[in-house]
């Protein structure tokens, strides 16, 4: 008889299928990235519609069946790169790790360093000088807007893509400041699509820089 795919996984289950850790699906359940219930007995299950939408959003295939295995679409399968570094920006760290795990999916050898506001950011820029930004809006200390004025007045980081993600509205980033011209923008929840669209233009940037060269 055919097994029918489960209603809901426990946090272990969603952990072991997304190569996370639980305390990761736990802030993403938080954050509602994921949605799910508690039992009687205080355990968390993770709704099968919801991990599946996610998986999806992610850019691998949808379950078909309980039993966990990891698959990986051929889209994945990208051409070797030089290991750009990037490093990503935001108080939330559920947000954090979104980001950080579809940047694994879509390109497992690139470096990602984390910052959780603004002036972290500016130090792990100072420190490596990464291709790529991607950067929340509003952050403890200093905001989005404030820290790319500050890199922008740098001729040294004009070559580095920058994306601002946001779950704000624009009018919401221009009472902050608005946003530096050359910066990219994708609204919150970042889909995969989305990210890999940005990356893909970041990489046919930097081709075409050090071509000119």
């Amino acid at each position: 008889m055919k097994k029918r795919r489960a209603d809901s996984y426990s946090t272990l289950e969603v952990a072991r299928l997304l190569s996370v850790t639980v305390q990761t699906v736990q802030r993403w359940v938080d954050a509602g990235h994921l949605q799910a219930w508690r039992t009687v007995g205080g355990h968390r299950r993770i709704d099968a519609n919801s991990l599946q939408q996610f998986r999806q959003a992610s850019g691998e295939l949808a379950l078909s069946h309980p039993e966990l295995s990891h698959k990986v679409t051929a889209e994945e399968v990208l051409e070797p790169v030089a290991e750009p570094r990037v490093v990503v920006a935001d108080d939330d760290e559920a947000d954090r790790e979104l980001i950080g795990y579809l940047l694994h999916r879509l390109r497992p050898n690139w470096q990602v360093e984390f910052a959780e506001n603004g002036f972290a950011a500016l130090l792990a820029i100072g420190r490596h000088r990464p291709d790529v930004l991607i950067t929340d809006i509003v952050m403890p200390y200093l905001n989005g807007p404030a820290m790319l004025r500050t890199l922008m007045a740098d001729p040294e980081h004009s070559s580095m893509a920058i994306l601002a993600v946001s779950s704000h509205s624009a009018e919401e980033i221009r009472e902050l400041g608005g946003l530096p011209a050359g910066v990219a923008f994708i609204g919150k929840p970042l889909s995969r699509e989305a990210l890999n669209e940005f990356l893909n233009k970041a990489i046919s940037r930097a081709t075409s820089t050090e071509a000119a060269v």
